[in-house]
């Protein structure tokens, strides 16, 4: 209203968990934002916290998370997903494919296990998806996923600027490529309040 006033400020390295986890009902509820450098280790507290309570499942939510490092979701099918097995395929121009196998231990192989997406769940996340519907190991509930596809590669240069290109498509364990279209979730739930109930309904089906 025309005033004004004199604000101090104090810079400071701003920090935050991509993981979010709590137990709902005898469910664990593991939400990932986006995939950091730190993504796996915060999913590894959070499921040593929670586990100590016996879940009688895990709900996985990736809704909104646009991606990160392909690099950290390998890392976290691999709670999931036994040691040598194909998780992701990387296919260049020349159609040359590279495959990334699981290096995990695969502890949650076996339980009973939801994914939550939706159409902004992309890139990074999808192949996390991806992977778990590929091999059956869980459910996808939700919506279409964004189907990002596409692989980035970043050259830095000497006067700050960079240079980010797309070099590959990456394809799911089946081989297949969500660019454009996306993952069609195994539930259709199409109202947003409605995704984590369908996914504490299947879960507790299970049991």
């Amino acid at each position: 209203n025309g005033s004004s006033m004199d604000l101090k400020l104090t810079r400071a390295k701003l920090t935050f968990s991509s993981v979010n986890s709590k137990m709902i009902n005898s469910i664990a509820y593991i939400e990932i934002s986006e995939f950091t450098k730190t993504t796996d280790a915060d999913f590894i507290n959070a499921f040593n916290t929670l586990n100590k309570q016996s879940p009688q499942g895990y709900i996985l939510d990736l809704r909104n998370n646009p991606g990160g490092y392909v690099d950290s979701a390998i890392q976290v099918l691999g709670h999931f997903i036994e040691k040598g097995k194909v998780v992701v395929t990387m296919k260049t121009a020349d159609n040359s494919n590279t495959q990334f196998n699981s290096k995990g231990a695969a502890e949650l192989k076996g339980k009973p296990l939801v994914v939550l997406i939706n159409h902004e769940s992309a890139s990074a996340a999808e192949i996390v998806a991806g992977a778990i519907q590929d091999y059956k190991i869980g459910k996808l509930v939700g919506t279409q996923s964004y189907g990002k596809g596409s692989v980035q590669e970043i050259t830095n240069y000497s006067d700050d600027s960079l240079l980010k290109i797309s070099i590959a498509h990456w394809l799911t364990q089946n081989g297949r490529d969500v660019s454009g279209k996306g993952l069609t979730p195994d539930i259709i739930v199409e109202l947003e309040q409605e995704q984590l109930q369908k996914a504490l309904d299947v879960i507790m089906a299970k049991n």
